[in-house]
């Protein structure tokens, strides 16, 4: 597999275990929450509720799971869109298939070349 393939393939396994994390937090925010509705539905008040259950932690792991995602999902992107210019493909058919603004390609472009991985074309 050459470099830009394997790159590409690193990029798509971050994103998957970037994108599997982000589902774990995300699961255990729905079962916290749970937790306080079936808590606020056999008596408990608000106040209670939210000093008996880890709110700022759930939040934080939320967010940095989500982070993850978007900068992994970001980094796929940059990746795909050089391959793509690398290979000489116009910014506005690689728009057309990432369904965004060929302005949107360009701003990639110009991140691209910015980080010093400019397309060869």
């Amino acid at each position: 597999m050459d470099d830009a393939k394997y790159r590409i393939v690193a990029a798509m396994r971050n994103m998957v275990e970037a994108t599997l994390a982000a589902v774990e937090a995300l699961e255990a925010d729905n079962a916290q929450m749970l937790r306080g509705i079936e808590f606020l539905e056999s008596g408990g008040g608000v106040t209670e509720g939210l000093k008996a259950f880890p709110i700022a932690r759930r939040r934080e792991d939320t967010l940095r799971a989500l982070t993850r995602t978007n900068d992994a999902r970001h980094e796929l992107r940059l990746l795909a869109i050089a391959l793509c210019v690398d290979e000489g493909m116009p910014p506005a058919v690689i728009a057309d298939i990432w369904g965004v603004s060929r302005q949107r390609i360009g701003q990639y472009i110009r991140e691209i070349k910015a980080r010093g991985q400019a397309p060869q074309s």
